[in-house]
């Protein structure tokens, strides 16, 4: 018996971006533990569903004084080739700091981020140009190449 020939179509999608941001009132009083993580909703890009999280006191391999940002995949079929980049911006759009990673891949939930990705002193600058000390993590994650099998 011969096998059963099987048929795969492979789809490819290139270059999506999607936006998405944390915002904190009173970042200097923040009280949060190495580890501790806020998440940004949920959002749609390259047919999978994105989180995004800021580690205000760092994440476990962080080195003291550091803002560990990381992106998540949570739900894909396939792989998606993406990079994200992020600004730490203040109550009146200035841009205080800006970092872009370099593509990686994703898969179902899959996360990257650096430990190391902001410095707190930067942070901290942009908090203190309002009376509140509002900080907003700006996230655009850009789809490279979606590949997925149907």
């Amino acid at each position: 018996m011969l096998p059963t020939p099987c048929s795969e179509t492979m789809v490819t999608a290139r270059r999506q971006s999607a936006s998405v941001r944390i915002r904190y009132g009173g970042w200097s009083d923040l009280k949060r533990e190495k580890n501790q993580w806020d998440k940004s909703g949920d959002f749609e890009l390259g047919g999978a569903t994105w989180t995004a999280r800021v580690y205000p006191r760092g994440a476990a391999g962080s080195a003291e004084g550091k803002v560990a940002i990381c992106v998540q995949c949570m739900h894909c079929d396939g792989a998606i080739e993406a990079r994200f980049e992020v600004h730490v911006v203040d109550m009146a759009g200035k841009v205080h700091a800006h970092r872009l990673t370099a593509p990686g891949v994703f898969r179902k939930d899959t996360e990257m981020g650096p430990a190391d990705f902001f410095e707190r002193a930067e942070v901290d600058a942009a908090a203190q140009t309002s009376p509140e000390g509002v900080v907003i993590f700006a996230f655009t994650v850009t789809t490279i190449t979606e590949t997925r099998s149907e």
